[in-house]
């Protein structure tokens, strides 16, 4: 990595240390006190510690710059200024407006490793001493050696930890959505792309990795596989992941860049700004031929990657321009239709009849005759070994240059991408990091950039993962019904235009509306949806776990019944047992909800109940379908299982309704075959059609239900003759047809 970009990205990362330690301490002396910061904490050198003294050195002017560009991008529109250390971070979803209710919310001032959901009321405990005290701690002499790459990983690290929630300014009275740490982050990404190219010009580069599903779910589903399918699936996911990482880290590579210069990375692509290059087209070819060849290689057509980028100007780059964005998806998708085009010349590229007939016993791919599996499928279970025994937190180390080569641990596992090695180490125990080593830490702030991954599946007594057929089994409590399996598959509404059209607020003296989308909002709302996802959704599986156990009287069996085969981005794939599935999805929409404060935003899922023992690639993708019928709602916002669609703000209604029919079974009030034949009666009936059916209703009620529980006759009757009093009957009579599925099977046939 060369050292003076290095140099600069660090220096411009702790550019407004100083917005930190005044909130703290008061002290107003920004320039003095920086420059102290790098002496007395950190260590450095005069020389670079006095970039913070003397405005007319090279690396000064260009952080400035660097700052105003930041500056630009991060500003608001907001008249009343206020400078006060009780301003907190404003949830970015409450910029976001479709013309339904939302609500302002604020985080508290906490680290990020022990953040919680958006507050409507403004905390009044001031925290900026204690999180100060404990920052400075924790980056206390790591420029000793200069500014190093592990000085860079260390501080980027402790900076997302403690200021990814502290407001960058604390200006508006009204809260800042910009948090210290992005505005920190793109000041660095900025100054990194000036260096050596000191115009206003950048690449805004994107790329995307294709056949994702395809690869998680290409799993021989056999008697002799079936026990490794729930550690295979969940390695495939994380196989993916790094793999994806890999690439990002190989362009920052190439061009010298630090994690800075990650706008948005997901386990389906990244967005990464780049410097002006005369010749970028050549450079990108030059890099990315490596990884192509490497995936088709060891992947063939299953797994591909393309890219795009466009050219943006300071201006352009503020508000993240909505014809550069459209630009650079259409460059992206129309280069999904020619992925082949520079494999075309490879001599393996056609099809070749392999001389072994042998095939891997769990992905079916060709191996050699000697060999059960594949090396693919070996190192997927490593990884899903590893994942499962350090879920607390571990490093990922992305080598592009084999510089980790000698690093020894007796816990480490390595994968070999061929453009990239990257080593899985439960904690890195260098002082010094190498060259073209990017470091990711997992649910755990140490070095680098710091993921949150929701790395949960239940595990037996010897911490090993479950299989499917065991999670259901062991874990579905008694008391509730059939032990059938479920896959939930959800993802937010409308992301797309959310991110293109959502981001408004009030222009300056006026009443009015306007879009403003910038990178500093792009960049806060990906964050926010990782927050979410891969570190609250845990919290979630165990809450539900517990709350069942408790609802059913029942000691708790273990911890977690849920298995997150996927959860990233926006959407996520969840497999447990059908009762618990069921709630679980009624709790996420109901914490989404609490998380975003906001009706322009919602959650969408579908549940695909199934016997343990059938092919999960297909439940998943039966759980897609619903998750698209639930999308056909006009406001979206539903979950649809069991052939229905409901919306979720009348889920909750259902499910007590479906526990009430439960108890009436189980209390002995009606039978589960009389409930069963009257739900028959009415299964697949329209309106016109169940209304014959209500005198044959009526009679097996009297007929089957004797007059010691005549009141909850009446109730079952008052439930029936809803469907007639309202104007949406269809509607009404498929919930009560999805009531009685519900309350079958969540009871047992004695």
């Amino acid at each position: 990595m060369n050292q003076e970009i290095l140099s600069i990205q660090f220096l411009a990362l702790i550019h407004d240390i100083d917005k930190f330690y005044q909130r703290a301490y008061g002290s107003k002396d920004k320039e003095n006190y920086t420059y102290r910061f790098c002496k007395e904490v950190l260590g450095l050198d005069e020389e670079l510690s006095a970039v913070f003294t003397d405005s007319e050195c090279k690396y000064a002017k260009l952080i400035e710059r660097a700052n105003c560009i930041s500056n630009e991008i991060d500003s608001e529109e907001d008249s009343n200024y206020l400078e006060d250390n009780s301003v907190r971070l404003k949830s970015i979803f409450s910029e976001i407006d479709f013309g339904k209710e939302r609500k302002k919310a604020y985080f508290n001032l906490n680290k990020i490793d022990c953040s919680t959901y958006p507050q409507e009321t403004v905390e009044v405990e001031n925290r900026y001493k204690e999180l100060w005290d404990a920052f400075e701690d924790s980056v206390k002499g790591i420029c000793t050696n200069g500014i190093n790459k592990y000085a860079f990983d260390r501080m980027y690290a402790m900076l997302f930890e403690y200021t990814t929630l502290i407001p960058d300014s604390n200006l508006y009275k009204d809260g800042s959505f910009v948090s210290l740490f992005d505005h920190s982050k793109l000041t660095s990404a900025i100054a990194g792309c000036l260096l050596e190219h000191q115009t206003d010009s950048f690449y805004m580069y994107e790329f995307d990795v294709s056949g994702i599903q395809k690869f998680i779910f290409k799993v021989v589903e056999g008697s002799s596989t079936k026990k490794g399918i729930a550690k295979a699936l969940r390695g495939r996911s994380s196989y993916i992941n790094l793999l994806t990482n890999a690439i990002t880290y190989s362009i920052l590579d190439k061009f010298d860049l630090t994690e800075s210069n990650i706008i948005f990375n997901t386990g389906g692509g990244g967005t990464i700004l780049l410097p002006f290059e005369e010749n970028i087209d050549s450079i990108l070819k030059n890099v990315e031929k490596p990884v192509k060849e490497a995936l088709f290689e060891m992947f063939g057509d299953t797994i591909t990657f393309v890219s795009a980028y466009v050219e943006m100007n300071a201006e352009e780059l503020k508000v993240f321009k909505q014809e550069k964005a459209l630009t650079l998806k259409m460059k992206l998708d129309e280069n999904k239709s020619k992925k082949y085009n520079e494999l075309f010349k490879r001599d393996n590229f056609f099809f070749q009849m392999s001389a072994s007939q042998n095939k891997c016993n769990l992905c079916g791919n060709e191996i050699d005759d000697d060999i059960e599996r594949c090396s693919t499928c070996n190192a997927i279970e490593h990884i899903s070994d590893f994942y499962t025994k350090y879920d607390k937190g571990f490093v990922i180390c992305y080598d592009v240059n084999d510089a980790l080569k000698e690093y020894k641990d007796e816990d480490l596992e390595k994968i070999d991408f061929k453009y990239c090695q990257i080593y899985l180490i439960p904690k890195y125990k260098m002082m010094s990091i190498p060259s073209h080593v990017y470091i990711d830490s997992i649910n755990n702030p140490e070095l680098g950039n710091v993921r949150f991954l929701a790395n949960l599946v239940p595990k037996n007594k010897n911490g090993n993962i479950m299989s499917f057929g065991s999670i259901v089994d062991e874990l579905t409590p008694d008391t509730c019904g059939d032990k059938k399996m479920a896959i939930l598959k959800m993802d937010v509404d409308n992301l797309g235009a959310v991110f293109a059209f959502g981001l408004k607020e009030k222009k300056e003296g006026s009443k009015q509306m306007v879009l403003q989308r910038s990178l500093s909002k792009y960049l806060t709302l990906s964050r926010s949806m990782e927050l979410f996802f891969g570190k609250f959704l845990v919290q979630i599986c165990k809450d539900v776990t517990r709350d069942i156990y408790a609802m059913e009287n029942q000691s708790m069996k273990n911890e977690n019944m849920f298995y997150i085969d996927y959860a990233g981005g926006d959407d996520l794939v969840i497999i447990g047992p059908a009762y618990g599935i069921v709630y679980l999805a009624k709790e996420i929409n109901e914490k989404f909800n609490q998380f975003v404060k906001n009706e322009n935003m919602s959650i969408s899922g579908g549940i695909f109940i199934q016997d343990d023992k059938s092919p999960i690639r297909f439940g998943v993708q039966s759980a897609e379908d619903l998750l698209e019928e639930s999308k056909g709602l006009s406001s979206k916002n539903g979950i649809t299982m069991i052939h229905t669609t409901i919306a979720f703000n009348k889920f909750d209604e259902l499910l007590q309704c479906a526990q009430k029919y439960k108890g009436y079974i189980n209390d002995g009030v009606i039978s589960r075959t009389n409930l069963y034949s009257i739900m028959s009666l009415i299964r697949d009936k329209d309106y016109a059609d169940y209304l014959r059916t209500i005198p044959l209703i009526q009679y097996s009620l009297f007929r089957n239900i004797d007059k010691n529980h005549s009141e909850k006759r009446e109730d079952i009757l008052r439930d029936f003759n809803k469907i007639s009093s309202y104007s949406n009957h269809d509607e009404l009579l498929n919930q009560m047809v999805l009531i009685l599925k519900l309350a079958i099977m969540f009871t047992r046939n004695s």
